[in-house]
């Protein structure tokens, strides 16, 4: 141990980043000392957090190296993968960790594997049990927490919120109220509850009622956050679901400019999609698609291109030629499913099977180990009449690739 004391003497001197250098200069001189990986990684771990990849690299080299090292990695790795945005690590590790009974004798870690775990879940939302095994997490953390945190009030909010549980989440609220001292975001949550209820009643007074409810709260909010464009994103839908759509425009309109740097690419092509519905349900596609054209002259965004393209479909049908090139657009800067989809789905539309499978060859090409672009390209050249050889070729490769089970 006497190679390590000079990285343990900056560690009790709280010299964080001389001690992470130090034991990063003896893995330098020996690969193979796995306790200084160890070390390093608890260093960035709990002080520094400044190097998460190579921390968990080196976590996962110890413990498969030294797997008597498992008990105290686990759950560091858990909290790690978390903070990297990896759900399912998160929740094998986490997993893992818990497992430990004596993981409890350290709360304050406990209470971040089990918030890690129940974030995982909330942000992987497979289904709604993941939901549900988040909420179970997030009460573990409330058992655990020495003080009512917020944060973790709100994290509960969230997933009543994702499963429509309304009432729930108004409970939740209620009591927030009578633990904390009043904070805007409890307005916001509670306007954004409101609003979904809304786009579930069935009464029309009652989800008048709710909506107007909710545009109150808004403003209440703005009153301490009148720069959020995310809250104003809500209040323009709000608008919209009142079919005051002038004003949701308006409103819309205003989250532009209000959009930082680190907001702008896909928050903005949301509000520019939202604008061009709301422009299409007050009966101006024309001005929607004009609206959509103006903006991708000089950004680019696949989600307004596609945008575009579904409003020509529906009202401008004769100029059907510009939509697929918009969509073949959209998908060669996203390589989204869901456009390559719409695109083979309106070349068959009009007829245009010999462009849609010369599309799918180009596909093909660049991606040519996805066994879903055989699939279709078997399904236009039987429209084509090609020989049984030549589709069965293509259902071949689909199955090769993983895309067909059977033949």
């Amino acid at each position: 141990m006497g190679r390590y004391v000079k990285g343990f003497s900056f560690m009790e001197n709280e010299n964080y980043q001389q001690a992470y250098q130090e034991f990063s200069r003896i893995i330098s001189q020996n690969k193979r000392d796995y306790s200084a990986y160890f070390y390093r990684g608890m260093i960035d771990f709990y002080f520094l957090k400044q190097n998460l990849m190579q921390t968990k690299a080196d976590f996962e080299m110890v413990l498969s190296k030294k797997p008597k090292f498992a008990k105290q990695l686990y759950g560091p790795l858990a909290i790690i993968s978390d903070m990297t945005n990896n759900h399912d690590d998160t929740i094998d590790y986490g997993t893992r960790a818990l497992a430990f009974e004596e993981i409890y004798d350290q709360p304050e870690l406990a209470l971040g594997v089990n918030f890690a775990i129940s974030r995982a879940y909330f942000n992987r939302s497979l289904t709604r049990t993941d939901y549900y095994i988040a909420l179970e997490h997030l009460n573990k953390c409330m058992e655990l927490s020495n003080d009512d945190l917020v944060e973790l009030y709100l994290c509960k909010c969230d997933i009543y919120m994702a499963l429509d549980e309304y009432q729930e989440l108004l409970n939740t609220l209620d009591k927030m109220m009578t633990i904390f001292s009043i904070q805007p975001i409890f307005y916001l949550v509670r306007a954004r509850a409101l609003t979904n209820m809304a786009r579930s009643e069935l009464d029309e007074d009652k989800r008048i009622q709710l909506l107007e409810q909710a545009l109150e709260l808004f403003q209440i909010y703005f009153q301490y956050e009148e720069s959020d464009p995310v809250a104003y994103f809500y209040q323009a839908d709000v608008y919209r679901l009142l079919n005051r759509f002038d004003e949701a425009v308006k409103v819309y309109e205003a989250v532009k400019d209000k959009i930082t740097e680190d907001e702008e690419n896909q928050f903005q092509d949301e509000t520019i999609v939202s604008i061009m519905k709301t422009l299409e349900m007050s009966d101006k596609p024309l001005e929607a698609i004009s609206y959509g054209e103006n903006y991708i002259s000089t950004q680019q965004s696949w989600r307004v291109e596609y945008g575009i393209a579904e409003l020509i479909l529906n009202f401008q049908e004769e100029a059907y030629e510009k939509a697929i090139n918009l969509l073949r657009h959209a998908f060669s800067i996203s390589r989204k499913l869901p456009v390559a989809l719409f695109l083979v789905e309106t070349y068959q539309r009009y007829y245009q099977y010999e462009q849609c499978l010369k599309w799918l060859y180009e596909v093909i090409t660049d991606d040519p180990n996805d066994g879903r672009w055989y699939y279709y390209a078997a399904d236009i050249a039987s429209k084509l009449r090609f020989s049984y050889d030549e589709v069965e070729d293509f259902y071949l490769k689909a199955h090769r690739f993983g895309y067909l089970d059977l033949i």
